[in-house]
């Protein structure tokens, strides 16, 4: 592998960093606290987890309905070659790139044993004239954590612009790029591509270059017997703007079985790109798959969370081991929330220690925001799960980097309930933030309906009958919901539908 590189940077006229770039990163090296192996190889060290027969048919089928006379075909990152086998016994001309030579490789293609990354770096112009009709790829998936990536930040930045350093985003911009007018492009990737605004600039070049053809959400679990736990989605791209041209998209099953049905009857949605690319939040849009328009209308009609109350963050340790507690003892008696475990009353996870402020004064890692504000009651939310939480924080207690709320006295309990409510669970977990992450971002941009006082003064009373006990937060969401629906006036059918999806928002996020 080194003497093919060593020839290799002598034909190309690179420069000295670049050339670094490629010998230390081969491998594509990553954290090694966790292994999964095949085959003598970690899967997550090279991020390659292979995909499922009844997908790559059913990928390479609507491409080629897509471009029913092309000829030939590129996968930048083949591994045992699962995407191309339909293409190759179809007859056509496919070249496959990976920096493994795997056991069991399907043979009928040309294999090309070297990193497609450092081909595109070195090689982009080259990429370009083979003018494939078909890019297919179900890219590695591993993050801006890995060695590969971090050692390497500036130099990728110099030639990915796209802002997000991931590794399947650094694939998605060499692939869009290299693409001539009229390729197809199938893909399997994380679904944070849709939703996250680290992908903004990422979307914005997919939309500016290619048409969409096909979005589908695959279910929470389709790659779990890979040791695989990431939330993906189909995509089917067209280089080139067609302008108007529809799109078909698929929300997600809950279930494989769902799923494979649903691929094997091609039973999609048809719609325009205008009626799921929505801007949720001032600062970017995002793709809002099979959401009714009632919902979708909430964005615009209502004011945003932080556009009325103050919501931030509160103290990041650095080292949680060094200064917090499990127990509370002396020296350790804050209560700390860098989560939420329950709804309307949370229990602190530990202590943070008591001089809190002066390690802030002292301490380089030592984060305190909205220090003005530490002591002061509010609600503070969930950060990490698929569903949300919502409790009260007494002026005791700190929340952590996940979202704390500081709003008057007398809109803290009514507040509560409201982000208790089965609404604000779709809103958040099915549009917002479609992820187990749920960051300060997400929950300022909740839209607050415009409640009447008298519902107001009913929603804080379930909220103080929650923490004082004598109401199941249950039984409390329930009441909460036939306020909430009533005053915006909710179809049936849409209440409906969140609740299928707050009955399984574990499999639906």
């Amino acid at each position: 592998m080194c003497q093919y590189f060593s020839r290799l940077m002598k034909t190309c006229k690179i420069e000295k960093a670049t050339k670094s770039f490629f010998y230390c990163n081969f491998a594509y090296m990553a954290r090694r606290n966790k292994q999964i192996m095949e085959h003598g190889i970690d899967k997550r060290d090279v991020g390659y987890y292979s995909t499922p027969d009844f997908m790559a048919q059913y990928i390479y089928e609507e491409m080629v309905k897509l471009n029913p006379a092309g000829s030939s075909v590129l996968d930048p990152a083949v591994g045992r070659g699962e995407l191309l086998k339909s293409f190759i016994d179809s007859g056509k001309i496919v070249h496959g790139y990976d920096i493994i030579d795997y056991p069991n490789r399907l043979n009928g293609f040309i294999f090309h044993h070297e990193d497609f990354l450092a081909r595109y770096i070195s090689h982009k112009e080259n990429l370009r004239r083979q003018a494939y009709d078909y890019i297919i790829m179900n890219p590695p998936y591993n993050s801006h954590e890995h060695t590969y990536i971090a050692t390497n930040k500036i130099l990728l930045q110099s030639y990915f612009k796209t802002g997000a350093t991931n590794m399947y985003a650094l694939f998605m911009q060499a692939v869009i790029e290299i693409a001539k007018e009229g390729c197809i492009i199938g893909t399997i990737v994380p679904q944070s591509i849709l939703f996250t605004r680290a992908y903004d600039k990422l979307r914005d070049k997919l939309l500016q270059l290619c048409d969409i053809c096909q979005i589908i959400l695959c279910p929470t679990n389709l790659f779990r017997h890979n040791g695989a736990n990431v939330d993906t989605c189909i995509l089917i791209l067209r280089k080139g703007k067609n302008n108007g041209n529809l799109i078909r998209i698929a929300n997600r099953s809950a279930n494989i079985a769902t799923f494979k049905s649903l691929l094997k009857q091609h039973n999609l949605i048809v719609c325009s790109l205008a009626d799921i690319y929505q801007r949720i939040n001032n600062k970017s849009a995002i793709f809002v798959l099979d959401c009714p328009p009632d919902l979708i209308k909430i964005f615009t009609n209502y004011p945003r969370l932080d556009e009325i109350f103050m919501c931030g963050g509160g103290v990041s340790t650095g080292n949680n081991k060094l200064f917090t507690s499990f127990e509370k003892r002396e020296g350790f008696e804050v209560p700390y929330y860098p989560n939420v475990n329950a709804r309307f009353l949370a229990t602190p996870e530990s202590f943070l220690c008591n001089d809190y402020m002066e390690q802030y004064r002292g301490t380089r890692k030592f984060i305190v925001r909205h220090p003005d504000k530490l002591e002061c009651d509010g609600i503070v939310c969930s950060g990490i799960g698929k569903s949300f939480r919502a409790a009260y924080l007494s002026k005791e207690g700190v929340t952590g980097v996940n979202a704390a709320i500081w709003a008057p006295k007398e809109d803290v309990l009514w507040l509560i309930s409201y982000l208790n409510s089965s609404l604000v669970a779709y809103l958040l977990k099915g549009i917002i933030a479609r992820s187990h992450i749920t960051t300060i971002g997400n929950v300022s941009s909740l839209p607050i309906l415009n409640l009447t006082d008298c519902e107001k003064k009913t929603l804080g009373r379930i909220s103080k009958q929650v923490i004082n006990g004598k109401l199941a937060p249950e039984d409390a969401i329930a009441k909460i919901d036939r306020i909430v629906y009533r005053n915006i006036n909710l179809s049936r059918g849409t209440r409906k539908m969140i609740r299928q999806f707050c009955a399984d928002i574990i499999h639906l996020v």
